[in-house]
């Protein structure tokens, strides 16, 4: 692409306000570079995308935050769970170790005779 052509788009992607798509690519630091300088330099001047990208940040961080709010319950609930069958695998074998030490007892002290 031209320089005069790159400018031509750069210039008319100004022209329009952005979309929610674009704000959130850039919000999140997808856009790439050049789509990045065009939203900056139209921000600049135009206050309606200015307060829509402030409320689309909210969103983000929100969702975000939501998102991470529930991976750490998913690994919680899926760490508890593991917790939970492994106390039930410790508390058997203690009772078979438990079990046989008894035995051991009870027969070797001769009352099983």
């Amino acid at each position: 692409m031209g320089l005069a052509k790159a400018l031509y788009v750069g210039m008319s992607a100004i022209q329009r306000h952005m979309d929610m798509e674009e704000a959130e690519r850039y919000l999140m630091g997808w856009s790439p570079e050049e789509e990045a300088a065009v939203l900056e330099e139209h921000l600049l001047v135009c206050a309606s995308c200015r307060r829509h990208l402030s409320s689309t940040e909210l969103y983000v961080s929100s969702m975000s935050e939501a998102a991470a709010v529930s991976a750490r319950t998913r690994f919680t609930d899926y760490g508890n769970w593991q917790l939970l069958k492994l106390l039930a695998v410790a508390g058997s074998l203690a009772a078979l170790v438990l079990s046989g030490l008894l035995a051991a007892w009870y027969y070797g002290s001769g009352a099983g005779r």
